[in-house]
């Protein structure tokens, strides 16, 4: 049975993201489908009715239209809370789960408390404003470069600038649960040294606190599938290739 990669963006992002990941991982036979998560990218659900809850629900109904096979689940950041939220309520449709420099959040722990804890073990993050009622925030845009691009060629992302949107703020905020069915699913976590959105330390540590004995470390900032897309394709290729 082939295994086929559901992929996640992180918050401000979209589906975007991965289309140079999704090229090389089919050049070597892995099949990977990526989605607009409500409310990002070229979707178009207003802030204001996006919760975690949403999210959730999106991957659930993208894997099912992928089934027979059981998917590998993978969450950019933001996307982390995102995954785990789906494969909790829907553990059966998933074979493992692998988070990219990605919130891992415990049952209780949401995107927001880990920033802050983050902040504080850290420092650094993204510079925001909160807009749309309070619905959303939206990046500085001066200071997207610096945060997420600070290990890429300035030429190679100037045209991605323009494709960040407000985040909606209610899935930042939701805890996290954890069904039975979740904390048995495989997961994997691969960690980004230079990270200036979600700090080296703060990954190590949701990873060792969520029980993922699978680590595996980049030298690379936040959007290695910008900076890094053929180690990073490597890295994810390793994982899936695991018993």
């Amino acid at each position: 049975m082939t295994t086929k990669l559901l992929l996640v963006h992180g918050a401000w992002q979209g589906a975007w993201v991965w289309d140079e990941v999704m090229s090389l991982l089919a050049a070597r036979g892995v099949e990977a489908h990526a989605i607009d998560l409500p409310g990002s990218g070229d979707d178009d659900t207003p802030a204001v009715a996006v919760d975690l809850n949403s999210y959730a629900q999106a991957i659930i109904e993208k894997a099912r239209t992928l089934q027979p096979e059981r998917l590998v689940l993978v969450g950019h950041s933001m996307g982390g809370a995102a995954i785990t939220a789906a494969a909790s309520a829907a553990p059966e449709l998933f074979r493992s789960l692998i988070y990219v420099c990605a919130f891992l959040p415990r049952p209780g722990e949401s995107v927001a408390s880990l920033a802050k804890e983050g902040y504080a073990v850290g420092g650094g993050g993204p510079h925001v404003e909160v807009i749309d009622g309070g619905a959303a925030t939206r990046l500085l845009p001066a200071s997207i470069a610096e945060t997420f691009f600070n290990d890429c060629q300035p030429d190679s992302v100037a045209s991605l600038l323009a494709r960040f949107r407000p985040q909606p703020i209610a899935p930042i905020a939701a805890p996290a649960k954890w069904s039975d069915g979740f904390r048995l699913l495989p997961k994997h976590y691969i960690h980004c040294k230079r990270d200036k959105a979600i700090t080296s330390q703060l990954q190590l540590l949701m990873a060792k606190r969520a029980g993922v004995s699978d680590v595996q470390s980049m030298e690379s900032g936040h959007e290695p599938f910008i900076s890094q897309p053929l180690a990073l394709s490597e890295l994810l290729l390793g994982a899936i290739t695991q018993p």
